[in-house]
């Protein structure tokens, strides 16, 4: 990369896989967009936010910047992909991490015993991940430059938390391997129709 900083979005930073990634990020000197709804602890079932996470992408040597975000709502998505691109004119890493969790979803009981919200998780999970690289994207193949990555869990292959969980992190796989194939295929657009490779 050049001498600027890299750009990096990472969704559903305020906790958790995403709070680290972000943090990491930083401490490689990356501009880091944090995003989620989380403003203050009491925003979420869990503690942390956005604010605090940026204060630590910033603090381990990158820079750390808050948006708050609804990756349920697809015009929030647009208008802060729209923000990254008119103050850095770039992004080159997104990383999709958002997802609506619920402490029930670890509770006791069948998924029918537990409250239906816990479906969101599929809606935010993978649809949400698959508007933000879809508004990414664009921008990434015009710089010729992009990494757009989707945080999984081994849950995508064996029983764990119940179909929602199950559901969500298989259709992020299939969902990440098939932009892969998109991907590779755009950047060899002489080498004729490519197939996706065998796994």
């Amino acid at each position: 990369m050049s001498d600027r900083r890299p750009v990096a979005i990472v969704t559903g930073a305020s906790r958790g896989a995403g709070r680290g990634i972000a943090r990491a990020l930083g401490s490689h000197g990356c501009t880091v967009y944090v995003t989620g709804r989380s403003e203050a602890d009491s925003d979420g079932e869990m503690p942390g936010t956005i604010h605090a996470t940026a204060r630590e992408v910033t603090e381990a040597g990158g820079h750390g910047v808050a948006v708050r975000c609804d990756h349920a709502d697809d015009g929030q998505v647009e208008a802060m992909i729209a923000r990254v691109i008119a103050e850095q004119g770039r992004t080159d890493i997104l990383v999709n991490n958002a997802c609506a969790v619920s402490d029930a979803l670890s509770a006791p009981g069948q998924f029918w015993e537990k409250p239906k919200s816990i479906g969101q998780m599929i809606d935010v999970g993978v649809r949400s991940g698959f508007v933000a690289s879809w508004l990414a994207a664009p921008h990434m193949v015009r710089q010729d430059k992009g990494l757009i990555i989707s945080t999984s869990s081994p849950g995508a292959m064996h029983y764990c938390f119940g179909p929602a969980y199950r559901a969500h992190k298989a259709a992020v796989d299939k969902m990440a391997f098939d932009m892969g194939v998109s991907a590779a295929a755009f950047a060899a657009p002489t080498a004729g129709p490519t197939s996706p490779p065998s796994i």
